[in-house]
């Protein structure tokens, strides 16, 4: 498989095989998350899934006015 990403230096970069929604009901649940944290985004609420919560504050500043 050729791809430039192989090219980065692996002292700084990890690669790892990815897939997501390989059966209808995974997709169904991807979907689902997606929705969700759309209108959560919407409703002004921050995302359950969030991976780094130290960025909030800076991510909320963004929609203030």
């Amino acid at each position: 498989m050729s791809s430039p990403l192989r090219q980065l230096d692996p002292s700084k970069v990890i690669l790892t095989p990815h897939k997501i929604a390989l059966s209808p009901d995974s997709r169904k649940g991807n979907i689902r998350l997606a929705v969700q944290s759309t209108l959560d985004v919407l409703a002004g609420n921050v995302p359950e899934p969030i991976l780094n919560p130290e960025v909030i504050p800076t991510w909320k500043a963004r929609f203030e006015v």
